[in-house]
């Protein structure tokens, strides 16, 4: 979601996907302090976060549907398998809700790793994302901490 560049590393390299596997593996992904019960009617967009499904859940259904999706169109190719162009139309589609990815909400799972992906790129180092604080250039002195 972050390429690499010219100007730095992107998200791969800051260290993302080990700083979202590390929230999801705490309370972060078991919504450990989040109210979790219903009703569960489909909330307004500035509501927030509106699902039953924990963060982790949401990431295990929503990355299981999007490969299965790839897979049912993509010629029985994996998301990760992909070009990056159609890599990039999936996500788009995911963005606005146009993917039917079954019991999750694309929308939802989009605007999430979307949130997590920035958190990871931009956050202190301790937390396991920003490696090297790659993703604060010297001009955005403080970022991540």
């Amino acid at each position: 979601m972050i390429p690499e560049d010219a100007l730095g590393p992107g998200a791969r390299g800051c260290g993302v996907p080990l700083f979202i596997d590390h929230q999801l593996a705490v309370a972060y992904g078991r919504g450990g302090s989040w109210y979790m019960q219903g009703p569960w009617d489909k909330g307004e967009e500035t509501q927030g976060y509106q699902s039953r499904m924990t963060p982790s859940a949401l990431y295990r259904a929503a990355i299981t549907a999007i490969d299965q999706h790839a897979v049912a169109s993509q010629g029985g190719k994996r998301f990760a398998e992909l070009p990056p162009e159609a890599q990039d139309a999936l996500l788009s589609g995911l963005e606005k809700g146009k993917l039917d990815l079954g019991g999750v909400d694309a929308k939802t799972f989009f605007q999430m790793l979307w949130l997590n992906t920035n958190e990871g790129m931009f956050s202190d180092t301790i937390y396991g994302g920003n490696k090297d604080m790659a993703g604060c250039p010297p001009e955005l002195a403080g970022c991540g901490g």
